[in-house]
C-alpha cells in the first residue's frame, strides 16, 4: 500500500469577551436580546439553532495535500462546548455569591456549556444554545477550554480525574467522529498594551476585555484520518470491484479537555487497553452515512496524450486512534469475464489481510491526513501445465527361458 500525508489546517472560535461590571447581577446571565452598553460587552452571542445527528459528521475543517487544499477549512455549525477556569488551574471559574447568601461561591460560569460554531468561516464567534450572555466576573484572570465530540459521547459533561489534574470526557468513536481540543493562548505583542509584557498576567479578564484583547480558541484534531483510495495496475484491472475496507482500532477512551501544571497529560485522545474493534469504511450518501460501503473500480482515463491510471476516492475517509500500524482487511469482487473463453458466469469474490504502516516507519499522527492508495489488480486464474521430464529410457532386454 502506498501512503501519503498532510497536514491539517486548525479551526478558530473568536470569542466576544467582556468584563462584568458591578450594577451587572452576580449570575452574570441575561437573555440573547438583551442589549449592552458601551461598558458591558457579552463573552459570547446569542443562541443558533443545533442540528440534530444520528451518526457521526465525519471530517471537520480543512485537509491540505502537499500545497494543495482538497478540502476547505471552515466551521458548518458544529456543536462545541466550552470550559472558563481560574487561569492556571481547572478550577471552574464562578460568580461572586449575592450580598447576603451563606454560600461561599456563586454559580459556575461555563462548565462544558454548549455552543455553535459558525457556518462557511474558519474564524468566527461561536454562539451559546442557551441563548445567555455571560460577562466576566469583576476580578481575576481566566483560561477558555474548548472541545468537540460529534457523537461520540452520550455525557459531554467534563469528568474530573481521581487524582484531580485534568478534566476528560468518555468517547466511544465508530470511524466517522472527529475529535478535537483547543485552549487559549497568550495574546499577540502588539496587544499587550502600554504595560508591556507585563499585562500577560491580566488575560484573560474584565482588564483585557476593557481593551478590546478577546480570546480564541484554536481547535485542534486528535485523531488520525485515513482516506482510501484506488489506482488500477492496467487498463483490464479496472473491472475489479472494492466492496468492502475494515480497518482494526482501539475505539474507546477518555479525550483529555483541560488540565493544571500537575497533569501527566495534556489535550488528546487517551485510549482504553480494551483491544481493537474492527471498523468499517463508510459510505455518505447525500450526507447519510451507511455501513455498506459503495462498490468502486478503479478507474482509467484514455486521451490524446495516452493512457493513464486514476486515482480514485473510495468511500468516506475514517478517523480513527493514532498508531504504529493497522491491520486492514479489503474484500474485491470480479465480475464474469466476457472475453475470457475460459470465464465462469459467477462473480468471484476475495478479500487480502495485511497491515498497513507508513514507509518512513513513523508513527501514525494525530492532527493528521494519510492518502491510502490501493493497487487493484485483476484476479489470475490458476493454469496448470504437466510437461514430460524426458523420454523414457531402454533398459536391458530380460529372456525368461524354462530350460535355462
Amino acid at each position: 500500500m502506498n501512503l501519503t500525508k498532510n497536514m491539517d489546517k486548525r479551526l478558530i472560535i473568536t470569542f466576544a469577551a467582556a468584563m462584568m461590571l458591578t450594577a451587572c447581577s452576580s449570575t452574570g446571565d441575561n437573555d440573547g436580546n438583551s442589549s449592552s452598553d458601551n461598558n458591558s460587552i457579552s463573552i459570547f452571542t446569542s443562541q443558533i439553532a443545533q442540528n440534530v445527528i444520528t451518526r457521526g459528521a465525519g471530517t471537520v475543517g480543512g485537509v491540505m495535500n502537499n500545497s494543495t487544499e482538497i478540502l476547505h477549512n471552515q466551521w458548518n455549525g458544529e456543536t462545541l462546548h466550552v470550559i472558563m477556569t481560574k487561569h492556571g488551574t481547572i478550577d471552574y471559574a464562578r460568580y461572586y455569591p449575592e450580598i447576603g447568601s451563606t454560600a461561599s461561591e456563586g454559580d459556575v460560569i461555563y462548565d462544558g456549556t454548549a455552543f455553535t460554531a459558525p457556518k462557511g468561516v474558519s474564524t468566527g464567534t461561536a454562539s451559546s444554545n442557551d441563548g445567555k450572555l455571560k460577562y466576566y466576573p469583576v476580578q481575576g484572570t481566566f483560561d477558555f477550554w474548548g472541545y468537540y465530540t460529534d457523537n461520540a459521547t452520550s455525557n459531554t459533561k467534563p469528568v474530573l480525574s481521581d487524582d484531580g489534574t485534568y478534566y476528560y470526557v468518555p468517547f466511544s468513536i465508530d470511524g466517522s467522529q472527529d475529535l478535537m481540543t483547543a485552549t487559549t493562548t497568550a495574546p499577540d505583542s502588539s496587544l499587550l498594551g502600554s504595560k508591556g509584557s507585563a499585562d500577560r498576567a491580566n488575560f484573560y479578564s474584565a482588564y483585557s476585555a476593557r481593551r478590546g484583547v478577546q480570546p480564541n480558541l484554536l481547535f485542534s484534531h486528535k485523531l488520525t484520518r485515513l482516506q482510501f483510495s484506488l489506482v488500477p495496475w492496467s487498463k483490464r484491472d479496472t473491472l475489479m470491484q472494492v466492496t468492502k475496507i475494515v480497518l482494526k482500532s482501539r475505539t474507546t477512551g477518555k479525550l483529555i479537555v483541560a488540565y493544571n501544571s500537575q497533569s501527566a497529560v495534556k489535550q488528546t485522545a487517551v485510549f482504553d487497553n480494551t483491544g481493537v474493534k474492527a471498523l468499517t469504511v463508510k459510505n455518505r450518501t447525500n450526507g447519510v452515512l451507511s455501513d455498506t460501503l459503495a462498490w468502486q473500480h478503479p478507474l482509467w482515463a484514455d486521451s490524446l496524450k495516452g493512457d493513464s491510471a486514476l486515482i480514485t476516492n473510495i468511500g468516506e475517509a475514517i478517523i480513527v486512534e493514532p498508531r504504529q500500524k493497522y491491520d486492514i482487511i479489503i474484500s474485491y469482487r470480479q465480475p464474469p469475464v466476457a472475453d475470457d473463453p475460459n470465464h465462469v458466469s459467477d462473480a468471484i469474490t476475495q478479500q487480502w489481510e495485511t497491515e498497513m504502516w507508513l514507509p518512513s516507519g513513523e508513527a501514525f499522527k494525530e492532527g493528521y491526513s494519510y492518502n491510502v492508495i490501493i493497487k487493484v489488480y485483476r484476479l489470475m486464474p490458476i493454469k496448470l501445465y504437466a510437461t514430460l521430464l524426458d523420454f523414457w529410457k531402454s533398459g536391458e532386454d530380460i529372456n525368461m527361458d524354462p530350460d535355462n
